[in-house]
C-alpha cells in the first residue's frame, strides 16, 4: 500500500503539470510540485506523508507482536491497520477533521499489536 501511495502522489503532480500546462504553457513542473496549492495535491501529499511517518511504529509493532507475542494477533490487528490505513486519503479529501476516522482506529492497532508484547515481557 505504501508503494501506491508514493506512485500515487508522484503521478498526481504529473496529471497537475500536464493539465496546468494546457492553460499556462509557461508552467513549470517544480511550481506544480512544490508549491501548488490543490487540495488533491495535498491529499496525496499527506497520505504518504502520515503513512511514512506512522510506517515505522507499525511495522515495528507488528514484528515484535509477531515473534514474542501470537502470530495470530499481530496478523489480526496488522489487517485492520491496513483497513483504515486504505481510507486516510478518502477521510483527508473530505475534510482534515474526517482524518481521525481513519489515524485513531490505526493508533489503537499500535496499541493493540504492543500490549501482549509488554504482556509476554513482564511474564518471563
Amino acid at each position: 500500500m505504501f508503494y501506491v501511495f508514493v506512485f500515487g502522489q508522484a503521478a498526481s503532480k504529473v496529471v497537475l503539470y500536464l493539465l496546468e500546462r494546457r492553460k499556462n504553457p509557461e508552467a513549470t513542473f517544480k511550481n506544480i510540485k512544490y508549491k501548488n496549492q490543490d487540495h488533491a495535491a495535498l491529499t496525496v501529499d499527506r497520505t504518504t506523508g502520515n503513512a511514512v511517518e506512522q510506517g515505522v511504529m507499525f511495522m515495528t509493532s507488528l514484528w515484535l507482536c509477531a515473534v514474542f507475542a501470537s502470530v495470530e494477533h499481530a496478523a489480526k490487528y496488522g489487517w485492520i491497520y491496513v483497513g483504515f490505513r486504505s481510507i486516510y486519503p478518502i477521510c483527508f479529501y473530505m475534510g482534515v477533521h474526517y482524518v481521525v476516522i481513519s489515524t485513531i482506529p490505526n493508533y489503537i492497532c499500535i496499541i493493540s499489536l504492543l500490549q501482549p508484547v509488554v504482556a509476554a515481557a513482564y511474564a518471563s
